[in-house]
């Protein structure tokens, strides 16, 4: 099995080398002007049911959360995050919003443990060099290297067991390809593009990162 469960229980200071098979990158803006990581598609390789990207190497501003389930951990997550860039940050400088909200979810050891969710913010182009300081100790900012992620897109309001039957779907997609011993499956991210108002047209991801 995959560890999707219930929980009650990854651009760049270099170019991508693109004489491969990855398409130039995608844009870097949403259609509501959040800027978003830069990552090409393995346009060469038609995968049922998901995407092959590279994300080129970028930092994040994140922050870990031990919850029983996913609103819970991802709402103390996403708190965190806004006050950072809100203001709560030793330049006392206000960051733009992006997308996605990004949250790795390790789950937890059985039905009754914490799971952990690593909630992350991509830093702007901006200010990617040179990242505002956190102060609070419970934010940090991670360094992502150039990373290789299995995507499963979907719409509509995710709950988590949309997260969790969608991750699943995408760990068996990948498994019937020749990317199935690439597949990290100690962990998924979920990937939400949209504010909460948003009624209809969302964009939703669950990612799977691929070992090269």
């Amino acid at each position: 099995m995959y560890r999707l469960r219930t929980t009650t229980a990854l651009n760049t200071k270099n170019q991508l080398n693109m004489s491969g098979i990855f398409t130039a990158v995608k844009t870097a803006f949403t259609s509501k002007g959040l800027e978003t990581p830069k990552y090409s598609v393995n346009e060469a390789a038609k995968h049922e049911g998901f995407q092959e990207r590279r994300y080129e190497a970028c930092k994040w501003v994140s922050t870990k959360v031990m919850a029983m389930t996913y609103k819970d951990g991802t709402s103390r997550g996403f708190r965190n995050l806004f006050n950072y860039i809100t203001g709560d940050n030793e330049a006392k400088q206000k960051v733009e919003m992006t997308a996605p909200v990004a949250t790795q979810v390790v789950p937890g050891a059985g039905p009754n443990c914490e799971s952990t969710f690593t909630v992350s913010f991509y830093i702007p182009s901006e200010h990617q060099a040179d990242p505002p300081k956190p102060t609070n100790p419970d934010v940090f900012i991670s360094d992502c290297p150039e990373t290789k992620i299995a995507v499963k897109p979907f719409s509509g309001f995710a709950e988590e067991s949309d997260w969790i039957s969608k991750g699943r779907e995408l760990a068996e997609d990948v498994e019937k390809t020749d990317l199935k011993n690439k597949l990290v499956k100690e962990y998924y991210f979920t990937a939400g593009y949209d504010s909460p108002f948003k009624l209809f047209g969302r964009h939703n991801e669950v990612w799977f990162k691929l070992d090269d």
